[in-house]
């Protein structure tokens, strides 16, 4: 599933609709778990839903988080970039990379 979404996003980073990541697979992971997590959480929180209906229950799970993905994607969530620079220079100093811009590869 990792595999195949890394695939989609390199696409998409290609065709200029979504941001290069300074670690692409590291970035897709993250999706893929923030996914799957959600809906389980959903899950749990809706202990009555019928599993039966796949698209029933999907239908419902979108319902709930594709305005706030599609925000969030799109717009963003910090107004500044702060935390991103503290921990890019925490890695930075650790020697672990990271570093630079999105879509650069980390100096060896």
């Amino acid at each position: 599933m990792i595999d195949e979404a890394l695939v989609f996003t390199r696409a998409a980073v290609e065709r200029g609709m979504v941001v290069p990541s300074r670690d692409e697979a590291a970035r897709v992971r993250f999706l893929t778990y923030q996914s799957i997590g959600a809906l389980v959480v959903r899950l749990a929180m809706h202990p009555g839903t019928a599993l039966d209906d796949f698209q029933a229950v999907m239908e419902a799970f979108y319902a709930d988080t594709m305005l706030p993905t599609l925000e969030l994607y799109t717009e963003g969530l910090f107004t500044e970039r702060s935390y991103l620079d503290e921990y890019l220079n925490y890695v930075a100093a650790a020697n672990h990379p990271p570093v630079g811009l999105a879509g650069e590869s980390a100096p060896r």
